[in-house]
């Protein structure tokens, strides 16, 4: 590995396909920006290009198409999408020999997502309702990882898309292996995903990130991993930790006895798994705003009754807000050289350095180091001048302290 590798791209292919024909765009590409998150179900792309030929003109560019597209860092291997085109825009004529515009490509299962809508009544796992409707109505080919969920529920899916139908049962899925049951569906490179953040925490950093000091950086070194700036948007809001985590109030509604049935429910934020192991609720703030609540914050849910199968939903409520809470704390972005193995929901290990302004040794930053989830990616490759022309831009969050107050 050498230290110019970092940051270098190849194009190896850009194909626009067609009934009318298939185009290269390889050469011509200026810019291109790839967008994965876990909150949203899909994987969007924009493509830059700088026509000479008039291909834009020539194809008919309607919407019909399908893109291919494959890159390969020298450092870091090859990534390949299959999209399809969704528009085209941003047309300009920089010259009188050429066109600029953009390509804005989506998943095909969005597309499908438009067109099919669902109207079945299930009582099954919801997991297994997830695998049905990415199946049958998103027509997807291809595996999605769906995580199993506890007791059968009967719902009936009156005429919604795929996506809005998927995030309805997404809210209503408990967890058949993690507590706080906050079920995320989405698309990356390589598979569609139905889990929990939970499980996402409880994988193995698969990347190190770390921040070195360039001066002392042999030629020889390898730098790929080397963050490039960082940001942190958030580092801690007891405001969030109050409302939705600590005590929570559990009302839920008998529509058998038409009575309220009210459960107070101490949770516990380091009962369930983030990147770190220690709370930042210390026990003065846990006493002053959980414990001396007259009415702590309350969340509404119908109760499971004998008419209806056991969700299981009124007993993960609590377990569900706190971890929400926990979630909002310790959010971070980095600027890397770019790697097209890492995905959304991969997890990776950060380790950056405490500030002085001394040359001591220093030790690791304890808010800002340790394992993070990547919640949202971006994929961005430049014009080829640019240096480096390939980065990644990742949102990490890490929820709870290394070690805790």
């Amino acid at each position: 590995m050498s230290a110019f590798d970092a940051g270098e791209v190849v194009i190896d292919a850009l194909l626009v396909m067609s009934p009318r024909g298939t185009a290269s765009f390889a050469h011509l590409v200026q810019n291109i920006s790839i967008f994965e998150s876990i909150f949203q179900p899909a994987v969007v792309a924009d493509i830059t290009v700088l026509d000479f030929d008039a291909v834009i003109g020539k194809m008919v560019l309607t919407g019909d198409e399908t893109v291919y597209l494959s890159f390969t860092s020298p450092a870091r291997g090859t990534a390949t999408y299959n999209f399809a085109l969704n528009q085209v825009d941003g047309i300009e004529s920089p010259s009188m020999k050429s066109y600029s515009y953009v390509l804005r490509c989506v998943s095909i299962e969005t597309l499908h997502a438009k067109t099919n809508y669902v109207q079945k009544s299930y009582e099954t796992l919801i997991s297994s309702m997830v695998s049905d409707i990415q199946s049958n109505y998103l027509k997807s080919s291809r595996p999605i990882y769906a995580e199993p969920t506890d007791g059968p529920q009967r719902i009936v899916i009156p005429n919604y898309s795929p996506y809005q139908a998927i995030d309805m049962l997404r809210r209503r899925s408990v967890s058949a292996i993690n507590k706080s049951s906050m079920f995320v569906y989405y698309e990356t490179q390589k598979q569609f995903n139905f889990r929990t953040i939970e499980g996402l925490f409880k994988q193995t950093p698969t990347k190190l990130y770390f921040q070195s000091d360039t001066v002392s950086q042999n030629a020889g070194a390898d730098i790929s991993n080397n963050i490039l700036a960082y940001s942190v948007p958030q580092l801690a809001c007891a405001v969030d930790r109050i409302k939705y985590g600590m005590k929570k109030r559990v009302i839920q509604f008998n529509f058998r006895t038409h009575k309220f049935e009210v459960k107070d429910v101490n949770t516990t934020d380091t009962s369930m798994t983030t990147g770190g192991s220690g709370s930042y609720n210390s026990a003065e703030f846990i006493a002053k705003f959980a414990n001396g609540a007259k009415i702590p914050p309350f969340t509404f849910v119908p109760t499971d009754t004998s008419a209806r199968p056991v969700t299981g939903i009124s007993e993960a409520a609590a377990n569900f807000d706190s971890y929400l809470a926990t979630l909002m704390q310790n959010v971070m972005t980095v600027k890397s050289f770019g790697d097209p193995n890492i995905v959304a929901g991969d997890m990776v290990y950060c380790a950056i350095y405490e500030k002085n302004s001394t040359t001591d040794a220093r030790e690791l930053d304890k808010l800002l180091s340790g394992n993070f989830l990547i919640t949202r990616l971006h994929h961005e490759i430049r014009n080829a001048a640019a240096s480096p022309r390939y980065t990644n831009t990742v949102e990490l969050v890490k929820g709870d302290l290394e070690n805790g107050v």
